[in-house]
């Protein structure tokens, strides 16, 4: 008898013990039931904004989960959707963290600090370093006066009847490099209609660029790698050379900067195309004055053979002559010289170009060292 009523009681301990595992339907009121029912359907609104893997027999895992949360406590309801929520912000922050890059100067910025500005102009007592192609290509002052004459200072008086302070001097200066101006505007005005500054920034870059492939002080010259090769004299690819300014290369690149330390008053660089291809030199050259990625300047025919094997490989069984190959082709370029911008110009063409066809090969060439920003983004 005493056996029976341990039994018993052992029973009901376990169902006690069950009670206190999860909360039961039969405890509540019809009333209390309701409430629970519209709360969980106001959650499952919540709940759809966290993104699920769509898989088959979804609605069936829904519905499973929704009867599920329909016997829980308000309590821990509102605290799921709280754990939900931190993690949905979390995921965002972290989507964020991943795809965010380093800012780096533009083209502006690092011409305006730049130490390798190789002119001055001599205003009164007081002297305002500046790149020479800038100043000619920005006042068309400075471009009439100097007529083609190699000076490397410039004197300068003020127009009759007008004086500006130094301050506004140097204000013009960083309004010359950077289009921006925080002054008087009337005395803005009367600077630009003195040194004849009239065009937009963007196109008188442009013009700087036309001008320096004509009459730059500095040649680039690109060799074959079969150039020195005397059993193959007969199919050596001549030469390529492209003119540029030496001062605007030194304030652009690091790489460019201490070879022309190297060479100091030397006329010309010598370049293996394995370091850059000639086809890809004018869209180099072009970006280093305009901070643009422009592949339209890329020639017709068939670039060097010194492209990168990684290249090569990832765009097997694409058109040769497209965007997405000259992007990861030109990237690898880019970190050669340190031309961090032109590498996310790149990245962000090649990020542009992702679709089921591309994504396995361009995620395989990014984790290969190619590009871990772009490694990210396909992986999404």
């Amino acid at each position: 008898m005493g056996g029976g009523s341990s039994s018993l009681r052992a029973k009901s301990r376990s169902s006690a013990d069950l009670d206190l595992l999860k909360p039961t339907a039969e405890q509540r009121t019809p009333r209390t039931r309701s409430r629970l029912a519209s709360l969980a359907q106001s959650s499952s609104k919540q709940l759809s904004k966290f993104s699920f893997k769509r898989k088959n027999g979804n609605r069936d895992k829904v519905k499973s989960f929704r009867d599920l949360i329909s016997t829980w406590p308000l309590h821990d309801i509102e605290t799921l959707c709280r754990e939900l929520e931190t993690s949905r912000i979390l995921f965002l922050l972290k989507s964020s963290a991943d795809s965010a890059r380093p800012s780096f100067l533009s083209i502006e910025e690092q011409l305006s600090s730049s130490d390798s500005k190789d002119f001055a102009l001599i205003i009164g007592d007081h002297t305002y370093p500046i790149h020479r192609r800038v100043a000619i290509a920005r006042c068309d002052l400075v471009q009439q006066l100097l007529c083609e004459q190699d000076f490397r200072e410039f004197h300068l008086s003020f127009p009759y009847g007008k004086h500006f302070t130094h301050h506004d001097m140097c204000m013009f200066i960083h309004y010359v490099y950077t289009g921006d101006w925080n002054g008087n505007a009337d005395t803005l005005q009367s600077i630009r209609n003195w040194m004849k500054c009239h065009r937009d920034l963007a196109v008188d870059l442009r013009n700087a660029e036309k001008m320096a492939l004509k009459d730059g002080d500095l040649t680039i010259i690109l060799t074959s790698p079969n150039s020195d090769n005397e059993k193959l004299a007969k199919v050596c690819v001549p030469d390529y050379s492209i003119r540029c300014d030496s001062s605007i290369l030194s304030s652009r690149s690091e790489v460019f900067r201490g070879l022309l330390k190297h060479v100091r008053d030397a006329r010309d660089i010598v370049l293996d195309e394995a370091l850059l291809p000639r086809g890809f030199a004018p869209v180099l050259i072009h970006f280093l004055y305009t901070d643009e990625l422009d592949f339209s300047l890329v020639p017709d025919t068939a670039l060097s053979q010194s492209s990168l094997s990684e290249a090569r490989a990832i765009v097997a069984g694409h058109a040769p002559h497209s965007p997405l190959y000259y992007a990861i082709q030109l990237i690898h370029i880019a970190k050669f010289f340190i031309l961090e911008r032109l590498v996310q110009l790149c990245e962000d063409l090649i990020v542009s170009a992702l679709c089921p066809e591309s994504c396995v090969s361009i995620l395989s060439w990014a984790t290969d060292g190619g590009s871990q920003y772009v490694a990210q983004r396909a992986q999404r």
